[in-house]
């Protein structure tokens, strides 16, 4: 019996190993985890550009706001109905499976400096939200001159 214990050990693959595979690697049941948009994040010295996958989000619902160095995205999902459905009987649908979220859904993320408001761009094409922000100028090293006294 004890050496059955250690036999993952001895094969060199841990307990602690085996759980946090199945743990990361195991399928999450639909909708489960709650919405959250899938999002990309890079910058440079200058600015940050925030992409953010939206699917069936309506635009008119979408908010973006920033606040010195977070930002916050917003939106609501277009209701869904079926195919071919007229939009009165939407509330008569029997759902035999739905797997995108109709809730709404709210990110925050933490920037690596503080941005200018004044100089933010958003835009949506084929459902991914990019989001440009300009480092602020007051946020900017400034090289300091050295003089010998």
């Amino acid at each position: 019996m004890f050496l059955t214990a250690l036999a993952p050990v001895v094969r060199g693959r841990s307990l602690a190993e085996r759980v946090l595979h199945d743990v990361w690697h195991s399928p999450l049941p639909a909708c489960d985890a709650g919405p959250m948009a899938q999002a990309n994040l890079h910058a440079n010295e200058n600015q940050v550009t925030v992409t953010v996958q939206i699917p069936s989000i309506d635009v008119a619902s979408l908010d973006c706001s920033v606040h010195g160095d977070r930002l916050t995205i917003s939106g609501r999902p277009v209701q869904a109905q079926a195919e071919g459905a007229p939009a009165t009987d939407a509330k008569a649908l029997v759902w035999l499976r739905r797997e995108r979220s109709q809730d709404a859904f709210e990110r925050t993320f933490q920037l690596p400096y503080t941005v200018d408001p004044d100089q933010t761009a958003a835009t949506v094409h084929d459902g991914i939200l990019s989001v440009t922000l300009h480092r602020h100028q007051a946020d900017r090293p400034r090289r300091i001159v050295v003089t010998a006294a």
